[in-house]
């Protein structure tokens, strides 16, 4: 019984792990979003998504990425699937940031 409960303490703490590095992702391609929007939003899309990609913690068929621009507004929704013993849990995280 206390091997599973060690198990399942590791993929709890796992999950959590894996959300504040999505969240802390989020945030950053936010902001970097928002900061080239003077550019053209095309631009500043173009440029948050490599860098997303280039970040390697979405994966690159288990992931969702939702972009909202209004005015000077970005907002970017991430969700993410991952594999744990107990089954696949989704994990969202969303950042908002504002042009200056």
């Amino acid at each position: 019984m206390g091997i599973i409960l060690l198990i399942l303490a590791v993929q709890a703490t796992t999950a959590i792990i894996e959300w504040v590095q999505l969240n802390a992702l989020a945030n950053r391609t936010a902001i970097l979003a928002a900061s080239n929007l003077s550019q053209g939003v095309t631009v500043a899309v173009d440029s948050a998504q490599n860098s997303l990609t280039s970040s390697g913690l979405l994966g690159s068929h288990d992931s969702d990425i939702h972009w909202s621009i209004n005015g000077q507004t970005v907002t970017l929704t991430l969700q993410r699937s991952i594999p744990l013993l107990t089954g696949s849990t989704a994990l969202s995280a969303r950042a908002t940031a504002l042009v200056n």
